[in-house]
C-alpha cells in the first residue's frame, strides 16, 4: 500500500512539474476573427473573439495573426479586451504575436473579446489578405492550476480591398523575328485594355553583343521620352513615364530601337525582354500592372553557319623510346578553306622534351613560342583566298622521351583562333572537335589499384563486398591485399591473387565511426601501388529499429515486441535522472522505470538527461494472426502504433479502420520537442508513425489492434 501511495505521489509531482504530459479535456471553445470578412479601402477594426462555456472561464491566451503586408498594414492596437492588457510583438513579415492573462479566477466566460486591432489597405483594388489566426496556448481560469484548453475551432478572417484587379496587358517585341544582314528597327509594344491606360514603364532588353550591336534609339513612343542605360554586356535598361492621366491605352508603342548584325552568317541573338515595373495612369495613385504575357524577340543573320571542321594530333598515340614526329592536322569542308590558325599544345616536360619544328604545313610558316613549363603557342596564316581545304597539315613537331619507362605525357591541344580564307572578311570557325594526342615511353608500368566498391565516403553496414581493379592495364599482378585501419593497426580483409580482385568484409562487430580501407597491389617486377577510401559504419548498424531520444521529454513507442529485456530501464538505457512513465488508464495508475514493461501499442514518456540513440532488436510476428493489441479504457490512454498510417483518410487501411477504433475516440495527440503538440481532428495531426507515442481520448472501452511485424 505504501509503495502504491509513493508512486501516486511521484506521478502527481511529475504531472504538476511537467504540464506537458497530459492535454486537458475542455468544454466547447471557439476562437475567431470578427468580422470574418472586411471589404474596405479605409482603415478598419477587426476583433479576435473567444466564445466559451468553460466553467472556470478564460485565464490566459497566446495567439499569432498572420497577414499579407503587401495588401494590408497593421496600424496598431485599438483596445484591449476582457483579458486585460494585450502584449503585441510585431514582425515586419506580417506576423503579430499576442499575449494576455486576466489574473482573475474564474476568468471571463461566454463571449470574450481578446483584442481590437486596426488594419489599413495598402495593396491593389481587388486584392485580399487572409488574417490567419493560430492559438498557441489557451488556459482556463482555475486558481493555482490553470488547465490547457484545446479550442474546438479556430476561424480565420480576411481583409479585401474593393474593386477589380487591373485588366489584361501584353508586352512584346515587334517584329518577333528579324532576319537581316543590315541594321534594322525593332519596337517594344504594350497591348492593354487598362481603363486608366499606361502611366509608366521600366524594362530591360538583353541581347548577344557578339551577334548584334545596339545602334541607338530611333524614336520615343506613346509614353514620351525613354531614358536608356546601355551596359556593354548587352543589357539595355529603358524607362519612361507619360505624366498624363489616364495614360495611353490599346496598342501602345514604348520605343523604337536599332540593332545591327556583327556576328556570323546563320547566328541569332535573342532579344530577351523583362518588365521591371509597369503602372497604370491613375492620377495620384498609380496601380501596378502585372502583364499577362511578355514575349521576347530575335535578330538573325541570314545564311548558314560555317561547315564542319575537326582538329587533331596525328598519330593519336606514340609509344617509343626514341624521338618521334607528331603532326597537328585540320580536317575541313569549309568552302573558303582555312585562312589562319593559332593553337596551344601542352605537354609534360618531365616525360617528353620538345625538340623543335620538323616542317611547316599547308598554311605556310608557323611561328612557335616555347614556354619551359611545357606549352607551345603556334600561329600561321596562309594569305591565300580561298585557303587550303580537305585534309590540311598545320605543322610537324618532334618530341623526345626523357621520363621513366611506362610514363605517358598527354599532348593537350587547344584552338585559340581559327578563321576561313574569305578575302577581306575572314569568318571565325568553331571546330566541331579538337582531339588531343599522347606520347608514351614503353616499359613495365607499376600497378594502379582502384577500389571500385564501396565508394569513397559510403555508409556501410553488415557484410560489405570490396572490389578492386588495376588501371595500369599490365595484367601481371601477383597479389591484391585489402585491409582496413581500426585506429591502431591495419587488419587484413582478404589477400586475393586472382582477378577480379576483392572479398567480403564483415563490419558487424565494429564500433560506429569512420574507417580507412586500403588496397595494395604488387606486380611481377616487384612494383607496388595502393589506393585508399574512407567509409562510415553508422550507429545501430544491425538494429531492426532506431529511436532517437532528445534531451528532455520524449513521447515514444516501439513498433513490435522486443527481442530481449522489455524492462524500461534496459530498453531506454535509463540512468541518473533519466526516467520512463506509463499511464494505465484502466487502473488509473502511473508506472515508472523498472515497473514498466515496454510493449507495442503502448506509449511512454521518457525523460533523458542527454540525447541518445536507442537500437532495438525486434521479434518478427509468427504470422498474420500474431497481431499486437492493447485494451483501452474510457478517458485518456497512452498508446503507440506499429506502422506508418493515416489517421482518417476514408480507406480501409487508415488507423481508424485497422485499429478497429472507429467511432470510439474523440481526440488523438502527439508531442515532440520540435513540433510541440499536434492533435486530431483539428490541430495539425493526420498521421501516426512507428516510434511515436500518443495520448488518445477514448469515449468508451475498446481494444486497439496493431499490425504484424515481419
Amino acid at each position: 500500500m505504501m509503495k502504491r501511495m509513493s508512486i501516486v505521489i511521484a506521478c502527481l509531482m511529475v504531472v504538476l512539474t511537467f504540464g506537458i504530459l497530459v492535454p486537458a479535456s475542455a468544454a466547447a471553445t471557439n476562437v475567431y476573427v470578427d468580422p470574418a470578412t472586411v471589404t474596405s479601402d479605409n482603415c478598419e477594426t477587426v476583433s479576435i473573439m473567444i466564445e466559451t462555456d468553460e466553467a472556470a472561464g478564460i485565464g490566459s491566451a497566446t495567439m499569432t495573426l498572420v497577414y499579407d503586408p503587401t495588401v494590408v498594414d497593421y496600424n496598431g492596437k485599438v483596445a484591449d479586451g476582457n483579458l486585460g492588457g494585450v502584449t503585441i510583438n510585431e514582425n515586419p513579415d506580417g506576423t503579430l504575436t499576442l499575449t494576455a492573462a486576466t489574473g482573475a479566477s474564474p476568468g471571463p466566460t461566454g463571449t470574450v473579446k481578446f483584442v481590437d486591432l486596426e488594419f489599413c489597405p495598402v495593396g491593389t483594388a481587388g486584392e485580399c489578405s487572409d488574417l490567419d489566426l493560430t492559438v498557441t496556448e489557451l488556459t482556463d481560469g482555475t486558481a493555482g492550476n490553470p488547465q490547457v484548453i484545446v479550442p474546438d475551432s479556430v476561424t480565420d478572417g480576411q481583409f479585401c480591398i474593393p474593386g477589380v484587379p487591373p485588366d489584361g496587358t501584353d508586352v512584346y517585341v515587334d517584329p518577333a523575328t528579324v532576319t537581316s544582314d543590315n541594321c534594322e528597327t525593332v519596337s517594344i509594344m504594350i497591348e492593354t485594355d487598362e481603363a486608366a491606360g499606361i502611366g509608366s514603364a521600366t524594362m530591360t532588353l538583353v541581347y548577344d553583343p557578339t551577334v548584334v550591336d545596339y545602334n541607338g534609339k530611333v524614336a520615343d513612343g506613346n509614353l514620351g521620352g525613354v531614358t536608356i542605360n546601355e551596359n556593354p554586356d548587352g543589357t539595355l535598361t529603358l524607362t519612361a513615364a507619360t505624366g498624363a492621366s489616364p495614360g495611353p491605352t490599346g496598342t501602345v508603342k514604348f520605343v523604337d530601337l536599332e540593332f545591327c548584325p556583327v556576328g556570323t552568317a546563320g547566328e541569332c541573338s535573342d532579344l530577351d525582354l523583362t518588365v521591371t515595373e509597369l503602372t497604370d495612369g491613375t492620377a495620384g495613385n498609380p496601380q501596378v500592372i502585372v502583364p499577362d504575357s511578355v514575349t521576347d524577340g530575335q535578330f538573325c543573320i541570314p545564311g548558314v553557319p560555317p561547315d564542319g571542321t575537326d582538329v587533331y594530333v596525328d598519330p593519336a598515340t606514340v609509344t617509343s623510346d626514341n624521338c618521334e614526329t607528331v603532326s597537328i592536322m585540320i580536317e575541313t569542308d569549309e568552302a573558303a578553306g582555312i585562312g589562319s590558325a593559332t593553337m596551344t599544345l601542352v605537354y609534360d616536360p618531365t616525360v617528353v622534351d620538345y625538340n623543335g619544328k620538323v616542317a611547316d604545313g599547308n598554311l605556310g610558316g608557323v611561328t612557335i613560342n616555347e614556354n619551359p613549363d611545357g606549352t607551345l603557342t603556334l600561329t600561321a596564316a596562309t594569305g591565300a583566298s580561298p585557303g587550303p581545304t580537305g585534309t590540311v597539315k598545320f605543322v610537324d613537331l618532334e618530341f623526345c622521351p626523357v621520363g621513366t619507362a611506362g610514363e605517358c605525357s598527354d599532348l593537350d591541344l587547344t584552338v585559340t583562333e581559327l578563321t576561313d580564307g574569305t578575302a577581306g572578311n575572314p569568318q571565325v570557325i568553331v571546330p566541331d572537335s579538337v582531339t588531343d594526342g599522347q606520347f608514351c615511353i614503353p616499359g613495365d608500368v607499376p600497378p594502379e589499384p582502384k577500389i571500385t566498391a564501396p565508394l569513397d565516403g559510403a555508409v556501410v553496414c553488415g557484410v560489405v563486398t570490396v572490389t578492386v581493379i588495376d588501371e595500369s592495364g599490365e595484367g601481371d599482378i601477383e597479389y591484391c591485399l585489402i585491409e582496413y585501419f581500426n585506429g591502431t593497426e591495419w587488419i587484413e580483409i582478404v589477400n586475393d591473387t586472382t582477378a577480379p580482385y576483392g572479398g567480403d568484409w564483415d563490419t558487424s562487430g565494429l564500433s560506429p565511426g569512420d574507417y580507412t580501407v586500403r588496397a595494395t597491389m604488387e606486380d611481377a617486377a616487384g612494383q607496388t601501388g595502393a589506393d585508399e577510401i574512407t567509409v562510415t559504419i553508422p550507429p545501430c548498424c544491425d538494429a531492426d529499429f532506431v529511436l532517437e531520444l532528445e534531451a528532455g521529454w520524449n513521447l515514444v513507442s516501439v513498433p513490435a515486441r522486443i527481442n530481449g529485456s522489455k524492462n524500461a530501464v534496459d530498453v531506454f538505457n535509463l540512468s541518473g535522472l533519466d526516467s520512463c512513465w506509463y499511464y494505465d488508464a484502466c487502473t488509473g495508475e502511473w508506472l515508472s522505470n523498472s515497473d514498466v514493461s515496454v510493449e507495442p501499442c503502448q506509449g511512454y514518456w521518457v525523460l533523458k538527461e542527454n540525447a541518445e540513440t536507442i537500437c532495438l532488436d525486434l521479434n518478427e510476428s509468427a504470422g498474420p494472426s500474431d497481431i499486437p493489441s492493447q485494451n483501452l479504457c474510457e478517458g485518456w490512454n497512452l498508446i503507440g502504433y506499429t506502422n506508418s498510417v493515416a489517421i482518417d483518410d476514408g480507406t480501409a487501411g487508415d488507423f481508424k479502420s485497422v485499429s478497429t477504433l472507429e467511432d470510439t475516440f474523440a481526440q488523438l495527440w502527439t508531442y515532440s520537442q520540435t513540433s510541440g503538440w499536434l492533435g486530431y481532428p483539428s490541430w495539425g495531426l493526420d498521421r501516426l508513425e512507428p516510434g511515436e507515442g500518443a495520448w488518445i481520448l477514448m469515449t468508451e472501452d475498446a481494444t486497439m489492434y496493431g499490425t504484424p511485424y515481419v
